[in-house]
């Protein structure tokens, strides 16, 4: 997963800031890039994106929230895509940490499980 820094940063509330690979935001801008197994997503159109707590993170969750989803579409190798995803932080060091990706149409992609490498960290960009 790769995602570029937003070009409007004021303009949007930050939702959640993972340390490496992927930003992504309660509304736009938004830029979500996924790479595997030879299959390229590229979202275009953020349909809807929430941010919420699982109670599974340290409680108070730090920045309010530890769990994003979302849905949009894209293409996925060139063709149109829908994506839907759910992160969630679940604490320091990011070995609990999990992630779930679910693309259909141009290309058909379904992972999930706890990372293996890296560490998300939920921040409230308001």
């Amino acid at each position: 997963m790769h995602s570029g820094a937003p070009s409007r940063r004021s303009a949007a509330r930050r939702c959640w800031r993972p340390t490496k690979g992927l930003r992504a935001w309660a509304n736009l801008p938004n830029n979500l890039e996924v790479n595997r197994a030879k299959n390229n997503f590229h979202l275009q159109q953020l349909n809807a994106a929430t941010c919420s707590s699982d109670g599974t993170s340290p409680q108070p969750a730090p920045a309010g929230f530890d769990v994003h989803q979302g849905t949009g579409s894209g293409l996925c190798n060139g063709l149109a895509a829908t994506a839907s995803w759910k992160f969630a932080d679940h604490g320091e060091p990011g070995t609990n940490d999990t992630a779930e990706i679910h693309i259909t149409g141009g290309c058909s992609l379904n992972v999930s499980g706890n990372l293996q490498g890296g560490n998300f960290q939920a921040h409230d960009g308001r």
